[in-house]
Parts: C-alpha cells; structure tokens; sequence
C-alpha cells in the first residue's frame, strides 16, 4: 500500500521507468529525472532520489531480467519448452544470417517466439504497395514479420519487467489483421523524425532519446533490418547519416526511386560504412549517402561477393 501523500506507482509509470532502464541500466531515479523531464510521468516527481519504492522496484525487475534470458540470440536449440513450427525455424534460421550480413544483432530468443506465432500474416504483407521481384519476396516478407516480432516482444519485455498483469495486445492484432502495422510505424518514424528537427543530444544514440528510432529504414522499406550491431560512436554516426537522409529531400527521392532490394543494399552499406569509420566527419556524410546509392544501384563495393542470392527463402 502506497504511503500518504505519495502515489501508488501505476502501470504509465512502471513502463516508463523499466523502459528507461532497459536502455541505461545504471542510471538512478535521479538520473531519469534529469535526463528525460519530459518522458517520465509526472508521478515520478514525488518520489525522492534515494532509496524509493522504484529503487526497490528496478533492481527487482534486473533479477526478473536474469531468470528469464529471452534476450539471448536464438538457435534452433533455444527454445526447448516452446515449440516452433519447421517453417518458422527454416526463416529464423535463414535471418540470423540476413542479421549478421547487415550489420545487426541477432534475433533474440523473445522475437523467434513472436515470430513463430505471427508467421501466418505474412500473407496480409505481401508486395504491399511495392514491386518486388518475385526471387526478393520471400526475403522481404521474412524481415517484414521479423520487424512486426520486434514491435511484440518490446512490448511484453518492458511488461514482463514492468510486472504488468493481464497484458493486452489486442490493438497490436488488430493492425497485423489489417496488415497496417508497419505502415502506421512508418508513419509514426515519419512523424518523430520531424518532430526532432534534425537535432541530436551529444554522445547519445538517438534510440535512446525516441524509440521509433529503432526502425528509421520502415518508411524506405517497409521493414527493418533489425537493431545495428555496432560501438556507441559507428551507432551514432548511423543515426546521424540517417537524419541526413530524412532532412535532404533529394536524397529522399534518389533512394526512394530505387527497386526494394537497391534500397535494401544502399542501408546495408550505410550501416557497413558507419561500422567500420566511427570517426567519420559529419561533413562526409552527404557525399557518403550519395556514393553509397550509386553503389547499390551498380552493385559495387563488393555488394556482390556476398552471393546474397544463395540465402532466398523458398516457402
């Protein structure tokens, strides 16, 4: 029971706070104060900064954390009290090659576990309002779910560690039904994006800050490429590349004019690009995007001694 004067800590504050901390595992109640006035609840200004029922409460949600481990990259051996159908394994398997080729984490056991129940819908995405070559499709609809999976199992980590009883995704399967999910993400990237005006918070991953930017390559593709598997400095340098991108209204066309699989490689050796010259300039990074479409456009840069072709997914 809360304590006169001070509030119980409702499930708005509970996933904002665990939220937060997913993110910056050491930062205090103090530190989310300062740093994220505007994202955390206004119920978090009557708790002190010391020792506090939130305290209490993010170190428990760090033992929850350790018992579940669903946060580890998936195998085919990872789930062994969770079945997943041959199918599923097939394109899972297939992915965390796709993962790895594209400079991204793995998927985690948590997204193979959606993945597999969402499979299904894959249908509801099919060339949506693109042309794609028949030999991509398969490819383009293996990361299109993979991306819906990400947007699920976020959501029930952050209400697994929340604690939150009798989790509701109701309005998530109504948008994988319609098929609108990753259409509304876009628009909702599209919107934050804007929204920040082309600003970025020194030495911070522009994740940290809004969350949508986790899939800043939806609105050019429909999907993500899964979360970049890189140091703070190339993770920045990317984000950075990609406000570029979202602010030069000429690149903007040139990329959006390409085929789905030439944008497919243009992020791909982008992301390529900021790994491996983290102390890039930020001057570079126009001419960088430029270069970096007419690569994929001609398929150079050694695009195409990766023999992308011999991992298509046949269902």
């Amino acid at each position: 029971m809360a304590k006169a004067g001070r509030p119980a800590l409702s499930e708005e504050v509970k996933t904002t706070v665990i939220a937060i901390h997913d993110k910056h595992p050491s930062f205090s109640i103090r530190d989310i104060k300062k740093s994220w006035p505007n994202l955390a609840p206004k119920h978090l200004k009557a708790y002190p900064p010391g020792i506090t029922k939130i305290d209490a409460f993010i170190n428990d949600s760090d033992k929850i954390t350790e018992r579940i481990g669903h946060e580890k990259p998936w195998n085919s051996a990872s789930l062994s009290t969770e079945s997943l159908s041959p199918v599923a394994v097939h394109y899972l398997a297939c992915l965390q090659i796709y993962r790895k080729l594209c400079f991204s984490k793995p998927v985690t056991v948590r997204e193979a576990k959606w993945f597999n129940i969402l499979l299904n819908f894959r249908e509801n995405y099919s060339d949506r309002n693109q042309v794609i070559a028949p030999e991509y499709e398969e490819i383009f609809l293996s990361h299109v779910i993979a991306t819906c999976a990400q947007i699920y199992a976020y959501r029930e980590k952050i209400d697994t560690l929340a604690d939150i009883k009798n989790t509701d995704y109701s309005e998530l399967d109504n948008e994988m039904a319609t098929g609108d999910m990753l259409y509304h993400a876009a628009l909702g990237t599209d919107m934050a994006i804007t929204m920040f005006n082309g600003g970025l918070i020194d030495g911070q991953k522009i994740s940290d800050v809004n969350d949508e930017y986790r899939f800043a390559e939806l609105p050019f593709l429909m999907h993500s490429l899964g979360d970049p598997d890189m140091n703070d400095d190339s993770a920045i340098l990317y984000d950075k590349s990609l406000l570029e991108l979202y602010k030069d209204s000429g690149l903007r066309e040139m990329l959006s004019d390409l085929p789905y699989i030439l944008r497919f490689r243009f992020f791909v050796l982008l992301r390529e690009w900021a790994k491996e010259h983290p102390e890039a300039i930020e001057d570079l990074i126009k001419p960088i995007i430029k270069q970096n479409i007419s690569a994929a456009k001609d398929g150079g840069m050694g695009w195409e001694d990766r023999n992308w072709t011999v991992l298509r997914i046949k269902s």
